[in-house]
């Protein structure tokens, strides 16, 4: 082969590389955005949880574009006003106190028209205000929409010499507009939860107020059962679960008689079977609400016992689950220390014997030994 082929072989394959390592690229780039959107619509399909919408989109929408900064704002419709829900790449405190009203900036006049922007080299959009470093930045701005109008924009940034396209565009509207649907019911579902729960502390008061031995116990429950789950190391959805079924766990008293509550002797086996259905009542009222938590379950399995003697349903060891088994412990401590309408306190000494006794036979060993522990080594006493 002469010299002049050989050259001539090289610049072909040379052209024939960088066709491939093109095609490569894009061959990415389509999964990448592939990819983003197959997230976007599963969170869509499955998830009524705020945070978890807010952060799916955003995440896939930063990685999708390549972007190095980025805002996802909802719109109060009273005070036309946007705010921050998430964000990449920026300080707290521009997450924190930044106000768009409409028609302001990028993200005023997107949210303000419905329209999606392309902004190349701009210098001065919400994300770079004080940063000083970026000179150069390209922007997309698209608007979040519901069938009831503008709910917020998601603004994306990046500082390189690379700009969006019209494609970048699609995506992220094909994305917001995926969301969209999601966001509006996840909106609509936390309003909702915000009503029920509204609902419960009215419930609760009204309990309270019958039988104010039942507020003064939920609080000390609630403080140990916290105690408990912080001790065991649980996760932070597992404390947060305990903590709210603790502070409501006697709900379902309201269906009890208030004599017999404050009744201030030995209650009847009539009575008694009335107040065993409490877990029952409490989880009849709770399990309609989409709690982030199994708040209903641990409420109705707070007087289950290991051996399957408790109730209401004589559930038994790994039936009972562990937020339970924690209340359950936390519930008899705190009823054994204290005064009764029926009968005097029987002191802590009394409580943590009776948990030692049971400890793998009516009470979890884990929940005891955490429980020992807090009350005999880390000096934990209950608020009077």
């Amino acid at each position: 082969m002469s010299v002049e082929q050989q050259k001539y072989v090289n610049f072909k394959t040379d052209g024939y590389l960088a066709e491939i390592r093109e095609l490569n690229r894009k061959l990415n780039e389509s999964l990448t955005e592939i990819t983003a959107l197959y997230e976007t619509v599963e969170i869509t399909r499955h998830s009524i949880n705020l945070d978890e919408v807010f952060s799916s989109l955003f995440n896939s929408a930063i990685c999708a574009l390549g972007a190095e900064s980025g805002s996802l704002m909802l719109l109060d419709p009273e005070k036309k006003i946007l705010t921050i829900k998430k964000a990449h790449g920026m300080d707290e405190d521009v997450i924190k106190n930044t106000r768009i009203e409409l028609g302001e900036g990028i993200a005023g006049l997107v949210a303000q028209s419905g329209q999606p922007l392309i902004v190349h080299g701009k210098a001065d959009s919400l994300e770079v205000k004080g940063r000083k470093k970026y000179e150069k930045v390209n922007s997309i701005c698209v608007p979040l929409k519901s069938k009831n109008g503008i709910i917020g924009i998601i603004n994306i940034n990046r500082r390189n010499d690379i700009p969006f396209t019209e494609n970048h565009l699609r995506l992220l509207s094909t994305m917001a507009n995926e969301a969209a649907f999601a966001l509006e019911n996840a909106i609509w579902n936390r309003d909702v939860n915000e009503g029920y729960s509204c609902i419960i502390r009215v419930m609760v008061s009204i309990v309270e107020m019958r039988d104010p031995y039942t507020a003064n116990h939920q609080k000390r429950v609630t403080d140990l059962a916290h105690a408990l789950t912080t001790e065991m190391g649980l996760s932070k959805g597992e404390i947060d679960g305990v903590h709210m079924a603790a502070s409501i766990h006697d709900i379902g008293k309201i269906s009890v008689p208030a004599e017999t509550l404050s009744k201030p002797s030995r209650l009847s086996k009539n009575e008694f079977d009335m107040i065993k259905e409490h877990p029952e009542v409490g989880y009849n009222i709770l399990k309609g609400i989409a709690f982030p938590w199994p708040v209903a379950q641990i409420v109705l399995q707070h007087h289950e016992r290991l051996d399957g003697s408790g109730y209401p349903q004589k559930l038994s060891a790994e039936e009972i689950v562990l937020e339970a088994r924690v209340l359950g412990v936390a519930d008899v401590v705190e009823a054994m220390a204290s005064h009764r309408p029926y009968r005097a306190a029987l002191g802590i000494d009394a409580a943590l014997e009776e948990i030692s006794k049971n400890r793998g036979v009516l009470y979890d060993t884990r929940v005891v030994d955490a429980c020992l522990k807090l009350f005999y080594e880390k000096g934990f006493k209950f608020k009077e």
